[in-house]
Formats: C-alpha cells, structure tokens, sequence
C-alpha cells in the first residue's frame, strides 16, 4: 500500500486531525506492579506507576499535543497514539506513547518509516505518566506487536564496575559503580572508592554522607566535570556508615586526578573572594580556587588557614575545592578572629539554640544576652545557649594573654512559631526577605505551573491566623523544575529563603512590577516542605464586598503608608496568596489572554454595554481582575462587557502581568456565567447624501500576507465597512501593513493590502473604494521590524475627488500654498524626530460638493514605556505622553499653518492617537482651531478601546471649528467589548463622523487687526506660522502621480520606493520587542498558521511577546539577543554577574541580563569580546544553542546514536555536527528533501517548533 493512500479523514477539526476532549474517564485502579496487559482506558483513568498496555496504533501526536494525525507528510517514527476502538476519532480515548531511541524501536514502529503500522495492535510497557501534558506511557521498556514480532531482547542486570574504570569510558554510557558518600554539595553528590572518585546527579537522591551505594547512571562532562547523570540508586550498605579521610595534597594536585574526591591542603592564604570563588595560594604558590558555594563558610581573606578539606571539582577550565561545611576550614589558632554565632541573628521559633566558636586554641567565649559589653559583664560559653525570648546576644573572643577579638552583636527575634503573616508583614516587602526561615506551616491552597517552573500557594490555618486586615497569611513556595509531592489540602512545614521576585510578567517585570513575597523551596538549594497532615479542610476564604474593596483610589501616597482601607494597590497586597471569595460580579470587559474584569454587581456602569469609564481623576480602583486557570483552555471562553457571574467565586489572590488577579478555576466561572444581552452595533447616523461621512478604523495589523491576516478577519472588516459603518466617504485607516506583513524583505508597498480590503468590501455589497497613501522608508515607522505600518485613506470616488496634486514621498513634508496642499497625499513634517519609531501624519485634500476638505490621517506613538496603574513606581508617569505632545504640537502648527492662509479651511483630523480625550496631547491639537468631536457623545458612549477593564477613548475624529456645528459622530461599538468568537474583528472600534460642508460666508469688512483668520474659528488667529513647514527638500524618489486608476483596486498610489541596502538595527536601550501591555492577544497569528500551536505555546510559556502592535511575527528571522532571551525564559536562567561583551551595553537591563544568563551557562560564547546581538541567527547555530540548552538542561551532553543524515551539514565542526544530530534524532528537525540548510536564517516560527518540541522533550524525560 502506498504512504499516500492511508490517510484517514475526521471531521472533528481539519482533514486528519483530532481536537483533544476534555472528558475524563471513570477511574480505574491500576497496580504499579501488574504485568497482565490492561486496555487503553484503564491506563488513562489511572496515569501512574508501570504498567503493559495493549492498544491499536491510530496514528502520531503533533507537536503541541492537541491533534494525532495519520498524514504522511507530518508523521515522524517519536510516538505514537493508540486506544482500545480499532477506529477510535475522540483523542480523549488515546494513550500517547513515546518511542524511544532505541533497539530500532523507531525505525520498526514508528509511523515515518511503517506507515502500514496504522490498525495494528501492539503491546507496549513503561512508566505511565504524562506525555504532552496527556495522559501517556514514557520510559518504553518493552513494545511489541500482539503476534509477537517486534519483541525486543531483555536488557541484562547491570555489572558494577570501579569509579577509575567509569572514568576511562565515552560520555553517553550506562554504568554502574559503588562508592562511599564523601559530600552532598549543592549540584552533585560525590562518591569515591580504592581507585577514584565522580559527582553523581541529581541532588535529590535519598544517599546520605558516609553510606556506601551503588548507583547507576549516563556518564556526561558538564564545564569538564565528569558526571553520573540521572543517577538511581541500586542498593544501599548502610552497616558501616563512614567518610573516609581526606587525601592530603598540595596546591598543584588540585586537579584531574583528584577530581570528585575528598582531599585537604595546608597553609593557605585567600585573596579576591568574587560570587563565593576566593584564589588560594599554599605555601609553595601553587595556586587554585576555593569555592563557598552557599555563602556560608565565613571565608576571610589575608589571614592564614592551617588547612582546607573540601571536594576537588573541574569548572570550565579552573579547578576548585569546594568545602563541606565550616568544619572543613581551620583557621590559624594565632589569629585572634571573632566568635561565631550559629544561627545568626533572626526569627526562630523559641527554643532554638544558638552555638559560639572560635578558631582559637586555648580561647575562652564571654557573652551577655542582655545588650551589655560582654569584656566586662561577659559569662564563659560552655555549651549551645537556649534562646526563649527576644535576645540581644553579644560575645567575645578573650586569648589565653587576655587579648579580646572584635565584639559581635546578634538580635534574635523569638516567636512560638514563625507564621505566615510575620513573612508577609504590613508591607510591599517582607521583613524577611532574602533571610532563611523554617517550620513555617501551611494549608497549601493551589498549584501553578509558570515556563516549567512550580509554584504553590499555602495559607496559615485560620485558628492560627493573627487576624489583622493589614498582613496576608498566604505566601506562594517557589519549587523550580523539582515538585513536591503535595497537594491542595496538604498541612505542610516549610523550609526555604524568603524572597520577593516578580514571577510572570513583561521582562522588565523586576524593575516595573510589585513583587510577590515567596519561598524558595528548591530542594538543590537549601528547601525543604515536609508533609504533617493529610485532607485538612482548607482555611475560610475572606469575602471582598462592598464593604471592604476600596473604590477611591489606587495608591494615594506614593506607596509611602501601607493603608489597604483605602488604596486599591495596598488592599490587594494585605491579601496576597490568600483564598478570597466574590459573589455575583458583572464583566466591564471582554475575556482577554484568559483574564477576565469585573465589578460587584451593585456598582454603577456607566457605558453603554455595562463597562466603566477611564477618567482624568478615576481609573476605577474597585475593578476586580480574575486569571482563569487552565489557561490556555481559558482564552476561550466567550465574555463580553456586560456578561454577569451569579453566585460564589472562590480563588487565590496572585499578581501576573502588572495586575492583582484572583487566581480562580475556569469551570467555576463557566458556571457561573450568564450571557448577557449585548450586541454589536451598527451607526445610528442616518446617511444624508448632502453630507460628507468621515470614519477612523484601526485595522490591527492588516495585510495581503493570507498566513497573518486571514479571510476571515478581512471579511469581519468588510462587513464592518458596509453594514455597520453604511460605507463612509472617507476613512482613515491605521494600522496597514506592507503587502507581505512582517516579512522583512526591504519592500515598503501595500497595494496589494489596500486591494484585497477594497475586494473584500465589493464581496460584501460595499462601494469599490479608492486609496490614497505614502509607502514609509522600510523599518522607519515602527511596529513590527518588516511590516511597515503606516496610515492610509480610502474614499468612495462616487461621491468624493481625490485634489490632482502631485503626490509627496517618504520624506517630503506637505505644505499649504495658494489654497491647496503642496502635495497630495502628502506626510506631515516626517522626518522630525518627534515621528522617530512613529508613523507619520497623511494629509489628503479632497472635493465634496465643490467644497475643499482636508483629511489627515494619524496614528501617534503607543504608550509602551508608561507605568502602570498597579505597578511598583508610584505615582505613574506616562512617559510615551511626551512624544506625543511633541507630534501634537507638529500637527496643530500644521493646521495653523494652513487656517493662516485659509481661515475658511475645513479639516478633519482622524486615527488613532493613542491618548485620551481629556490628555494635554488632545488638548495641544485643540488649543486654536479643532473641536473635538468625541467630547459630543454621551458619555456612556465615549470610549472605542478596553484595556484592562477601562473604557477609553484612543481613537479620535476633530473638525475644525467652523464644522463642529455642523458634525454628528458615532462610536460604532463593534470590537472592544468582544472576543474573538464574538465576531470581533480588531481591538478598536470605528468612528463615525457625518458633516454638513457649508460654504464659506464672506465678510465684506474683514477686521484687519485679527492677521487673517475668520472670527468664526473659535481660536487665537494670531496670522503667524509656528509649527507648519513648506519644507519640500529631503529624498523625492517617489515622483509621479497616477490619479485615479491604473491598479485593480484604483485610487492614488506613489511609486514604490526602490529597496535599497538597510544597516543593521541599531542597538537601543530597549529591548529589541517593542512590547504591547496586557491583554496580548496575537493580531498577526491566524489559527490555520502551521505555527500557530508552537507560537501560542510560546506566548503562554512567557517565551514570546508581541511589539506594541500586537504582532509575535511568526515569518521574522531571529536575532541572536531575541534567542538569548528566550532560552533564559525557557530555562529559568539567571546572571550572577555581565556578560564579557562589549556590544550589548545599549540594550534594556534585562537583556542584558539575558544575555549574560545564557553566556555564564555556557549556551553562548560570542567572538573577541563581542555578542553581535542584533545579528540574525542561522539554523545551524540554532541547533547548536539547544544542544548546549539540553546539556544544562539535563546536566549531561547529548551523546548522538549515529551521525545526522542531512547531505548539507558536513562542513561543520564536531560539536555542531552533533547539534544538528540530536535535532534529527530527537525528532525536532527533519530538513527539506535530505537538506538541514544549516546557513538558512531560523524564523520566529521554525525557532518556535524546535524550542516547544525541546521543552517537551525536558520536561518529559
């Protein structure tokens, strides 16, 4: 049977996909240990343990786990579905089921390479457990086909071997060896016997120092360290519990022979102690490094320790010994140094002891615990001193010669037990940050996963709680990529550091987000949660009502008084991590990225559709934000503004993305929610054919490229064109991309966009419109890098004349001479810096009844940059707002300009500003000669966007004042208040405006002391030019005008711009990503883009944000600084110092840090000190970044099974050769027709794949 003829068709979704169910089956308790096959259903009801299971193969799981597919030409030989129904279509009824590399299990089950495998029953065994967050069987032992062919041979028992011998063979192999545990540091385990030593991996093994174990592990170099890796434990002789005695050597034996064995070297000097790493000299100079890998060993430098023990250990290419503890340093006894307290100072439960040391032969301890000089009121430390209430501590070294050391002063802070709310504290910030705390005991109240990260909330139990409204008793426990094994319900005690860290947000999030109090309870770094009880009832949420939600403010003193009584910021705060409860809530706003906003049901609205209004002097302190969990399941859920919840929602209090958010189950609120009656609208503006109709619409992101705009959308804007808006004279447009989007080719031209909206509105009964726009420079204008948006007119040629005026160019600025433009269309003053980024104004002079209109067109600089209203700087400052003053101040010195010379003028000013209405930008361009036409509206219907919940006015239409009078406007409400599903075609809403063009009235008697201007204007018509410019110098490249047709969607066009050589980007002190703030909804990734699973993946991970245009530009090439910062997301990296890079200096602080994160894991190394982060990444070195991602990752390199088969990647050196083979072999990449095209650029898209594809494998191992 040929590959092509076995394709089954479902209907479920697409042609040979399967959409996954949310239906569970009825358990089935299944036993770890059986060993009779059971059917697919039972291994699915009870996910866990190992177990055979029989099923029929159906066929393989795509990438992101959502669909299984019998495609030939998308199935690859990983995986592989199977269920107990030979024809079985409901994905919820599957096992997924890894194949792994081995025993040629791939190349005789896998679905690449046996197509006919599909219906064939197998029998296969592993660990049962998830696999793409499904149901699964992982860790295959054993597959076969139930007539018995495929049966793989018995793998043999393992055969111990010695340490030296382990260390003689190739990275990659099994081995099993025993040793005696010399050390648990803080990322290995060292074991050593007779011949050697090796640091085993993970830290987590139940060993204990002094047992002698046998484990079992892949052999893997990390920074040259040699390494067990993803050790077990075979066996355990714990009848004779040891540590052998340290090998003594000299500063020069520090190395390869030593590795991983316990040693000691004598009379030592440190010097240059740098992040825990000191230079240490003996006393032949032989120098090595002495690591304190936990800060924690009190290491002094100048003075002279008699001895060292420690484990020897390889970092790239320095060698180390990192000691056990402060037992291992010997300090020289002649040296007078203080005492040590042991704890240090803090808060400890009462009863805690504290113990004095000194590294002084023959010295006595004097201390007090009252305060007083312990030289003269001291007593003698004889034994651990018992702490039961809060104590000063001070103590003394006194020498036999009565020489006294320095005095060393500890408060200790005595509670019975360390609650959750003394960590919290009245405050933004705990008390207890960056300190150590244990026995801290908790009901844990949820779970949450964030890029591969754990998080628990746990809540003081309420018998416990200190009842003060002031101190949250919830506290959210960081666990890393090693989870617990809790669960909600659970009585734990906790151990871990206290610290205060932004957990999911923009990545400036540190320095522009209030932080969450949480402890870290990584178990490789020092954390602890033990279980004390099972099934307690969980704590009483509190209830938020009208009584208690503050509806004032949100900060009203700069963060200065913690007074949660009345501002918003610090009532949330006082419940951080808590269990809270909300009855009977109205949406003020669509569902965004799984959020929703709302307010108590008894709390006024005052739009339209029941959302509230953003005001100058409210910005609706009382709006209640929830974060729907799951969330990606969330982003679908169907709200509009005006949509109620009835009854009790219960969740726990979290922060995400700038917001407090109540963390609440999505199932709950589904059933809670009653739709509501509110509908798109049409305009209310009957149509008068004596009339000009003038609309504003930001597209979003249009463009002729069908993988990012697509029909769909297109459609919804066509029939917004004709049916709500009844098919306007003019509408300015923003928002048009070049004809092939984000496609970053050097190519400015959007006919093709302008037509295929044009062809769209004649599919749907509309006029066939003109167009009148300017292509911008490429990659000048902002937006995303490619896309060039830009703002345009269409205009009804039946009932308005485009003036035939030679049209102006990129950079000729538009001037008003002899009553008519200078060009048109023409941009307004657009190379002044004002319009940096930004896209400029189009001016556009049109006929209507004999009458001159001019039309401009704008869409100003978004407000990325500005604080936000629930950030960690107080007050807000709205730093984009200067910029657009400054545009203002261009525009209206440009309508100055032409109102001087033509007082009768009649302009209309549309787009999209990005400000409000009562903004001092709006109020610049209104101050002399605009009305703004807005401010007409009802109030309830004053708003075109909702962000946030806020209803806001971003969107404009001013009329000069000689037509306010004469204007009707409409806010067509269409968009902002829907979802998606709802028909919502961009995040705007359309302007409507419908003006009676009256003739200009002559004065035979002008005054001549008014310099020209009409009375009538309204405004200060003082005859000067300020702010307008004839400036018609600069590049006229364009040239040419081709009025009124000559293209198959008409209208007026400028030249293209001949594609010139564009530099590299220069670097800025932003990030490369403009991004956009929340809600981020992708507005140029349509859900038929192969992609789009991978893409969507990435955003919910945390790995991806849009620019300020809402664009994730699947098609873009990657840069090197964007890659850098993925993979820190991706694999929760942190710096502990600046990468050795001179080129990265200009980029944002957590770029940079990025940068630096990746570069100290050793993913990247850069070439004579630079980064070249804005330099597009190739696919080979793509592949070799997630290579060395994997070996972090994992703690162990990658070994290849074979060589890749790609015919395109031989010239390439051997660490990339294996890359590219490990892409292959993990099924992540399987090239073009037997090519890798390993010079190719990787695009956002290609690089999403590979990432959520290594991820999963990670995740999953």
């Amino acid at each position: 049977m040929k590959r092509g003829k076995i394709r089954k068709s479902f209907s479920m979704l697409a042609a040979s996909t399967l959409v996954i169910s949310a239906v569970a089956p009825v358990p089935i308790v299944v036993k770890a240990d059986t060993q009779q096959a059971i059917t697919v259903a039972q291994a699915i009801a009870n996910n866990s343990g190992i177990a055979t299971v029989q099923g029929y193969i159906i066929g393989f799981i795509t990438s992101n786990g959502n669909a299984v597919t019998q495609d030939p030409s998308i199935v690859k030989d990983t995986n592989l579905a199977i269920a107990d129904n030979l024809n079985e279509t409901d994905v919820s009824k599957m096992l997924f089921v890894e194949i792994p590399n081995k025993n040629n299990w791939r190349q005789s089950f896998g679905l690449e390479t046996n197509p006919t495998n599909i219906g064939k029953k197998i029998e296969v065994a592993g660990n049962l457990k998830a696999y793409f967050s499904k149901p699964g069987l992982r860790d295959t032992s054993a597959i076969h086909f139930t007539d018995g062919s495929g049966t793989p041979s018995q793998p043999e028992a393992p055969v111990v071997i010695s340490i030296a011998d382990a260390r003689t063979l190739p990275n990659g192999d099994t081995v099993t060896v025993q040793g005696r545990v010399t050390a648990k540091l803080r990322n290995t385990i060292a074991i050593q016997d007779e011949t050697g030593g090796i640091s085993v991996r993970p830290t987590s093994l139940n060993v204990q120092e002094g047992e002698l174990v046998t484990v079992t592990g892949k052999l893997n170099t990390y920074q040259n360290l040699l390494q067990l890796d993803s050790a077990s434990v075979v066996s355990k002789d714990t009848a004779q519990i040891f540590i052998p005695a340290p090998k003594v050597i000299t500063g020069s034996q520090v190395g390869e022979a030593y590795e991983s064995q316990l040693v000691e070297v004598e009379n030592i000097i440190l010097k240059n102690g740098t992040n825990g790493n000191y230079q240490a000299t003996d006393a032949n100079n032989n120098t090595f490094i002495v690591r304190d890998e936990n800060n924690s060993l009190g290491l002094l430098e100048d003075i002279n320790y008699v001895s060292i023990i420690g484990i020897v250990q390889q970092f790239a290419n320095d060698y180390q010994i990192i000691p056990r503890s402060v037992e291992d340093v010997t300090v020289d006894p002649t040296i007078l140094l203080p005492p040590v307290a042991t704890p240090a100072g803090g808060t400890f439960i009462k009863g805690t002891t504290v113990t004095l040391t000194s590294t002084t032969v023959g010295a006595d301890i004097l201390y007090t615990l009252d305060g007083l000089d312990p030289i003269e009121n001291g007593s003698t430390y004889a034994s651990p001193i018992e702490i039961t209430e809060d104590t000063t501590l001070k103590a003394v070294v006194k020498a036999v010669d009565d020489i006294y050391s320095d005095v060393i002063t500890m408060d200790y802070k005595i509670v019975d037990a360390l609650r959750i709310h003394e960590i919290q504290g009245a405050s933004h910030t705990s008390p207890y940050s960056n300190q150590v705390v244990e026995g801290v005991e908790g009901i844990v109240t949820s779970t949450y996963e964030v890029t591969g990260a754990t998080y628990y909330t746990i809540q003081t139990p309420d018998e416990l709680a200190d009842n003060d409204p002031h101190t949250s008793e919830g506290i959210v426990l960081y666990s890393g990529r090693n989870k617990w094994p809790i669960e909600v319900g659970d009585l734990v005690s906790v151990t871990g550091r206290v610290s205060e860290y932004a957990i999911e947000g923009y990545t400036d999030r540190q320095t522009t987000d209030l932080l969450t109090t949480q402890i870290n309870v990584r178990d490789d770094q020092g954390g602890n949660v033990a279980v004390l009880e099972k099934n307690v009832a969980l704590p009483a949420p509190i209830i938020l009502d009208d009584t208690n939600i503050p509806t004032g403010v949100i900060d009203s003193d700069h963060l200065t008084v913690f007074n949660p009584e009345t501002d918003a910021i610090d009532f949330w705060e006082s419940l951080e991590s808590m269990r809270v409860q909300v009855s009977n809530v109205k949406a003020v706003g669509p569902q965004a990225n799984g959020d929703l906003t709302t307010v108590l049901e008894s709390r006024a609205t005052n739009t339209k559709h029941g959302g509230v209004l953003l005001e100058k002097d409210s910005k609706n302190a009382d709006i209640i934000q929830f974060r729907l969990e799951p969330n990606s399941v969330a982003r679908q859920f169907d709200v509009a503004t005006g949509d109620k919840f009835e009854g009790n929602i219960v969740g726990v209090v979290g922060y995400s993305y700038q917001n407090y958010k109540i963390y609440a189950p999505l199932a709950d609120m589904q059933a809670a929610h009653v739709k509501g009656s509110v509908k798109p609208e049409i305009t209310h503006i009957v149509k008068d054919m004596k009339k000009l109709t003038v609309g504003s619409y930001n597209l979003e992101n249009f463009s002729n490229n069908k993988s990012k705009t697509s029909d769909e959308k297109a459609q919804k804007l066509a029939r917004a064109f004709v049916q709500d808006l009844n098919s306007p004279d003019i509408v300015g447009v923003t928002e048009v991309q070049d004809n092939n989007g984000d496609t970053n080719n050097g190519i400015a031209a959007a006919n093709e966009s302008y037509e295929r909206l044009i062809n769209e509105i004649v599919k749907a009964g509309g006029v066939e419109y003109k167009y009148a726009n300017i292509n911008p420079i490429n990659n000048m204008d902002g937006g995303a890098p490619g896309a060039n948006i830009r703002v345009g007119v269409l205009y009804n040629p039946e009932r308005v004349t485009l003036a035939d005026i030679t049209p102006g160019d990129a950079t000729t600025a538009v001037g008003y001479e002899n009553g008519n433009l200078t060009v048109n269309p023409g941009r307004i003053d657009p190379q002044n810096d004002a319009f940096k980024s930004s896209r400029k104004p189009l001016a556009a002079q049109f006929d209507f009844n004999d009458e001159q209109v001019i039309v401009i067109v704008n869409h100003w600089n978004s407000k990325n940059g500005d604080d936000a209203l629930y950030g960690s700087k107080q007050p807000v400052v709205n730093k984009s707002e200067v910029q657009r003053k400054n545009i203002a101040t261009i525009v209206e010195g440009f309508i100055h300009e032409v109102k001087t010379k033509n007082p009768d003028a009649n302009i209309v000013a549309v787009g999209d500003f990005n400000d409000f209405q009562f903004a001092d930008s709006m109020q610049i361009l209104e101050q002399r000669h605009m009305t703004n036409m807005i401010n007409k509206l009802p109030e309830e219907d004053r708003y075109s966007y909702v962000y946030q919940g806020n209803s806001q006015v971003l969107d404009h239409i001013l009329v000069s004042n000689n037509l306010a009078n004469h204007t009707e406007i409409d806010a067509i409400h269409i968009n902002a208040d829907f979802t998606d599903m709802a028909g919502r075609a961009s995040d705007h809403d359309p302007i409507l405006a419908q003006i009676d063009i009256k003739p200009a009235v002559v004065d035979p008697n002008p005054n001549p002391d008014n310099g020209g201007g009409n009375p009538d204007d309204g405004g200060n018509t003082d005859g000067n030019n300020p702010g307008g410019s004839d400036n018609t110098g600069g590049n006229n490249s364009g040239g040419g005008n081709n009025s009124g047709g000559g293209n198959a969607g008409g209208g007026t066009t400028t030249p293209e711009i001949k594609p010139e050589e564009t530099p590299e980007n220069p670097e800025t002190s932003q990030p490369e990503e403009q991004e956009k703030p929340a809600p981020f909804v992708p507005t140029d990734l349509p859900a038929n883009h192969w992609a789009a699973g991978y893409m969507q993946q990435m955003i919910e991970r945390g790995l991806l944000r849009g620019n300020e245009n809402g664009e994730v530009k699947p098609n873009a090439n990657v840069t090197r600084a964007q890659f850098a910062s993925i993979l820190a997301r991706a694999l929760s990296l942190q710096a502990d110092g600046n990468a050795p890079f001179s080129d990265v200096g200009n980029y944002a602080a957590a770029t940079q840090a990025e940068i630096a994160a990746v570069f100290e894991a050793g993913i990247v190394k850069g070439a004579d000190g630079k980064y070249m982060p804005s330099g597009e990444i190739t696919r080979a070195q793509l592949a070799l970044m997630l290579y060395r991602a994997y070996e972090h990752a994992t703690g162990e390199k990658y070994v290849p099974q074979g060589s890749a088969t790609f015919t395109d990647v031989g010239k390439y050196n051997e660490e990339t050769l294996a890359a590219i083979t490990m892409l292959q072999e993990l099924g992540i990449a399987s090239g073009d027709q037997g090519k890798f095209m390993p010079t190719a650029q990787a695009t956002r898209a290609h690089a999403a794949k590979m990432v959520i594809e290594f991820l999963e494998i990670i995740e999953n191992r």
